[in-house]
């Protein structure tokens, strides 16, 4: 054998298999495709064999396999990992279909026997004009460019040296950023901003800002292309559409539907054409989509099209649970335009008592999902072909293909850390040292993978030089130079909300807050919580409640400050827990006594979640942020006190949600029965009644479907049933009830 070990597929193949931890012998090298060859196997010297170098192949593409001159009775045989076995060199040999292969030599001369191995890949070539995705990172001559979300900045960075150049102040919530290049203009870098709906160009120079401009109110802009040809592509996810921008003078120029509730788009370019592919964030009606187009000068040329996702079947175990695809927030494509990745969590909405007779545990509620798609290289149509199925992980959160695409990186943000998958068998081969924070995107540039977690304030530089395990190089500080500008303790509390891999968050590193809300938001999902003591209950919004400020917490108010979390924690999730045992047992009531001023951590959870309190723009107003004429003959027939509508949603809080005198001393909260009460309501605290249910508040209505404590209400009208027992509607013409729902959708 030669003095060069294995390569990881060559262990791989002799059954040796890959360590829980990630493999610890050397990958393939990257080559070029060539010729092997050769050792010493003369008569009278040594009998080596020499398999020589991993190397790349096209699939069906014959190629040599050449051991060298061989001496006087050295026969060769070669036996490759799909069953071909061939004999004498050299010899041709073509592989049929992607992916990893290894090759064995076997030199025999007399009793004499040598073997060596070495590993071949098979892969399409790249596209000329790669596949590009969406996000906030991307290199450019020589220069990183990353945006920070949490600190509102854009930051340059050398690219070889890592060294932070300039930093920028962006609009509100920076989410993907692009070149803005090879044009009459001045160059820069564009930045879609979703809190406040804006674009802005800033320079690459010593220019700085140069221009920006307003979306339409609400679009939450989240994704963002700036193609060397044509406008540039802009996904406004919050509206389900997409805009083509005039790249001089950033005027919106189109727009078109294209996917409700997007945030990560992927391109393919194709000709005059570029193929975009843009997945349902969540899973609406408990489907998850992959929505497709078209473009044609940045302009769809046909229809939309949308493919729905498998749900995973099953069964429930401790290495696997069902579930529908959610929270699909990353999508990329090999770089040979073959192949699409999309991933994001599985949600197992099938089980509970009350639907399957199974109670939700921590291992069966929500786990990672990885599905990958054909695709057709002619047609650019999408076909499901494998799901990687992830043991003890959370939500995906980013993707990146290696540079020839024989290996796909997956973040699982929670988890803090990056798998490597072999993308042509799904499965997971190696992982690397954490980064340090919720991953937001990842990039390849040659030998280095960048990882950027702006929640962690850090840029990883990982080396790819064993690709199927990649090692820090390089961490670089991304905390400004004055300081960190984020309160420390809502800080804390917004890692502690992100974060799996803490055995006092949960058992098995597979649920966080942010599991059920993203971002402070809400899922989309109705769980049942029957083993809980509760029922069927739609995921409710933290963001804009600022904790307690909107009243008690769940649909049956069964908490009353935010710390009372740390029975989730305790309970479903199967965490050690925030709190000291001894003080977690003096306030093991949700609403006894109070858990505050008891926890570091806890405590700081709590800021967190309190901080929430800014309602997101409604995507249903008009373009400038004024509600519609409908709103406005609907606010009329709201504030009628006929309709009852104020009597539980006053203003400026519009809810009546408290906790008021029983008559007898005490305090119960304000529920109230409004006809959607039914079997699956389920209890309250355990075992107890459920006379009614807490008013939500109406603020950020348009953002929160499906509607009602059941998820019952496909739309908002759904949720006034016949005989007026949810405010006075029956007289109202559809006219009129169509202005009410807009109304209420724009509430903000």
């Amino acid at each position: 054998m030669s003095a060069r070990r294995w390569s990881l597929l060559a262990w791989v193949a002799a059954g040796c298999g890959v360590p829980d931890n990630g493999p610890i012998i050397e990958p393939p090298t990257p080559i070029e495709t060539g010729e092997t060859g050769g050792g010493d196997t003369g008569a009278s010297g040594p009998l080596q064999a020499d398999a020589g170098e991993d190397r790349f192949v096209v699939p069906g593409v014959p190629f040599l396999l050449d051991a060298g001159p061989l001496g006087p009775g050295v026969a060769a045989t070669w036996t490759l990992s799909d069953g071909q076995v061939l004999a004498g060199s050299p010899v041709e040999a073509a592989l049929p279909e992607a992916g990893h292969y290894s090759v064995v030599l076997e030199l025999t001369q007399s009793e004499r026997v040598s073997t060596d191995g070495a590993s071949v890949i098979a892969v399409y070539e790249p596209l000329t004009e790669r596949p590009v995705q969406s996000g906030p990172m991307f290199l450019w001559r020589g220069a990183l460019y990353a945006a920070v979300r949490h600190l509102d900045e854009l930051i340059h960075i050398d690219g070889a040296t890592g060294e932070v150049r300039r930093r920028f102040s962006t609009c509100d919530d920076p989410r993907s950023i692009a070149p803005r290049e090879g044009r009459t203009y001045s160059e820069g870098v564009v930045v879609a901003c979703r809190g406040d709906d804006r674009l802005q160009v800033h320079g690459i120079d010593k220019v700085g800002f140069l221009e920006e401009t307003a979306l339409p109110w609400g679009a939450a802009p989240t994704a963002l292309f700036a193609p060397e040809r044509g406008p540039l592509l802009v996904l406004g996810g919050r509206r389900g559409e997409a805009y083509s921008v005039d790249p001089t003078t950033l005027a919106l120029q189109e727009r078109w539907g294209l996917v409700p509730d997007g945030r990560a788009m992927a391109l393919v370019p194709a000709d005059d054409e570029l193929d975009l592919l843009a997945p349902q964030f969540r899973s609406a009606g408990h489907q998850a989509r992959l929505h497709r187009v078209t473009l044609d000068g940045g302009r769809p040329a046909g229809a939309v099209a949308s493919l729905v996702l498998t749900p995973d079947p099953g069964p429930d175990s401790d290495t696997n649970a069902r579930g529908v695809p959610n929270l699909l927030g990353a999508v990329a494509v090999r770089p040979d335009g073959r192949q699409v990745a999309v991933a994001g969590l599985k949600a197992n909405v099938e089980r509970g008592l009350a639907r399957d007779g199974l109670p939700l545990t921590f291992e069966t509620t929500v786990r990672s999902d990885l599905r990958f798609l054909d695709r057709d290289p002619v047609t650019g149509a999408l076909t499901e072909s494998d799901a990687v199925l992830f043991d003890d992980r959370d939500r995906v959160t980013a993707l990146a293909w290696s540079e020839r695409g024989e290996w796909l990186y997956v973040a699982h943000g929670g988890m803090e850390f990056i798998d490597v998958v072999d993308p042509f068998s799904a499965q997971r081969v190696g992982v690397s040292t954490p980064v340090g924070g919720l991953v937001d995107a990842m990039l390849v540039d040659g030998d280095s993978l960048w990882a950027l977690s702006g929640l962690g304030r850090v840029l990883v530089r990982y080396d790819l030089s064993n690709p199927a395990l990649p090692f820090e190089a390089q961490r670089i500080d991304l905390t400004p130079p004055e300081g960190e500008p984020v309160d420390p303790e809502v800080l804390l509390g917004e890692r502690w909300f992100h974060r799996s891999n803490d055995p006092r968050l949960n058992t098995g590193g597979y649920v966080a807050c942010a599991s059920c809300h993203p971002d402070g938001e809400q899922d989309g999902l109705t769980w049942d919580f029957t083993d809980r003591g509760e029922g069927l209950r739609n995921t409710l919004p933290l963001v804009g409640r600022a904790g307690t400020e909107h009243g008690p917490l769940h649909w049956s108010a069964n908490f009353d400050e935010p710390h009372d979390f740390e029975h989730d924690i305790r309970g479903p999730q199967q965490g050690l827990g925030l709190m000291d045992d001894v003080d977690f047992a003096a306030t093991d009531h949700p609403l006894g006594a109070p858990k505050a001023g008891r926890s570091t951590d806890l405590d700081a959870l709590a800021a967190y979640m309190m901080s929430l309190d800014t309602v997101p723009r409604s995507p249903h107003r008009a373009d400038d942020g004024a509600f519609t004429d409908a709103a406005e003959r609907g606010r009329l027939l709201f504030e009628d006190p006929a309709r009852q509508c104020v009597a539980c949603h006053p203003a400026p809080r519009f809810t009546d949600s408290a906790f008021v005198d029983d008559g007898k001393g005490g305090l119960v909260p304000n529920l109230h029965d409004v006809g959607t009460l039914d079997v699956g309501s389920g209890q309250r605290l355990g075992d107890g009644p459920l006379w009614g249910v807490d008013t939500p508040t109406l603020r950020g209505t348009g953002l929160t479907g499906p509607w009602g404590h059941r998820g019952q209400a496909a739309t908002v009208l759904d949720l006034f049933p016949a005989g007026d027992t949810h405010g006075v509607t029956s007289d109202l013409s559809p006219a009129q009830l169509a202005d009410l729902e807009a109304f209420l959708l724009q509430l903000e």
